[in-house]
């Protein structure tokens, strides 16, 4: 395979953004570049500084990161001003914010999962993005199903269908497939 080499890192919970590394992942390679993808739960991350593009992926939950993807952050801050570095987050309340055109909270969102992120630890992204994430109630602890229950009826209206029983996925696959297109033009220059 053909340089530059990437490595896809993040931090899931209900799969979306493992989901959204793959579906990167395989954009990358079918661009033949060299890609490595690390579960940050379940495996070692290795020399970040051996890549081109480091993309970090996180799901959100309760308006806070994934701790494995703020671990991350937190130990390869400094190498990751060394490398071109990306950063996206999942959040499946994004859709919703979109289909009520609440653009005010929209960027509060934005600003508390990405900006204030990269202030606090001082990296600089060359590409940063939201995308939608899973709301899988079957998985979801019986309190936490309690206080989300309310948000069906929302997801519902902003048009995400249920899908299976329990299950509703909020991502755009288009927009994610476009930003990794632009990830490639990005990391090539």
């Amino acid at each position: 395979m053909n340089q530059p080499k990437i490595l896809i890192v993040y931090g899931s919970r209900y799969g979306a953004t493992a989901d959204s590394a793959s579906r990167l992942a395989h954009t990358f390679r079918k661009h033949d570049k060299e890609v490595t993808i690390v579960n940050l739960e379940k495996e070692k991350v290795p020399m970040i500084t051996n890549y081109r593009l480091v993309v970090l992926g996180t799901g959100i939950k309760m308006d806070k990161w994934n701790r494995m993807a703020e671990k991350f952050l937190k130990l390869h801050h400094n190498e990751l001003k060394k490398t071109k570095f990306a950063l996206f987050v999942s959040s499946g309340y994004s859709r919703i914010l979109i289909h009520k055109n609440d653009q005010v909270t929209l960027e509060k969102k934005r600003k508390k999962y990405i900006t204030d992120k990269i202030h606090k630890y001082k990296v600089d992204p060359i590409a940063m993005n939201v995308f939608g994430g899973i709301w899988d109630y079957n998985k979801m602890s019986s309190w936490f199903r309690m206080v989300m229950t309310p948000f069906k009826e929302e997801l519902i209206c902003a048009g995400i269908t249920e899908n299976p029983q329990g299950t509703f996925d909020t991502r755009d696959f288009n927009r994610i497939d476009q930003w990794s297109k632009d990830l490639l033009q990005l990391v090539d220059k």
